[in-house]
């Protein structure tokens, strides 16, 4: 699970990521998003699941979402709620996504064997 999240910077410097995994992992992955940024705000939250994990640089505490500010499809933010820079960043992402891609060996059954395709929508260069 850990290697399909994307984190989307909000304008008050929290880190968000929706995901929908076919199991609750959510706490079993927290104890490695607390390692790895141990620095940042972040909330890791289940879309299907409607729950989360808010990590505030100390504790982490299960939170639950009622705001419209998500949308549920794609687990992204809407855009005026994120940071100017990662707007930018998702861009320059996508396009470089783009342009290291060759056409011509686009496998998609490999891309679903080394990333199942439930995933996708929740890539940030997967999206349209």
């Amino acid at each position: 699970m850990m290697q399909f999240v994307r984190f989307q910077q909000t304008r008050e410097g929290l880190y968000f990521c929706g995901i929908e995994p076919l199991y609750d992992v959510i706490p079993m992955v927290t104890g490695h998003f607390q390692n790895r940024f141990a620095d940042q705000s972040w909330l890791l939250y289940d879309m299907k699941r409607n729950y989360g994990a808010f990590y505030d640089k100390k504790t982490v505490c299960e939170v639950t979402l009622t705001s419209r500010e998500i949308n549920r499809n794609t687990g992204q933010i809407r855009s005026n709620l994120l940071e100017e820079g990662d707007v930018l960043y998702q861009t320059l992402w996508k396009k470089y996504f783009d342009h290291i891609s060759i056409k011509e060996r686009k496998n998609l059954r490999l891309q679903r064997q080394q990333m199942p395709r439930r995933f996708w929508r929740y890539l940030t260069e997967k999206q349209t």
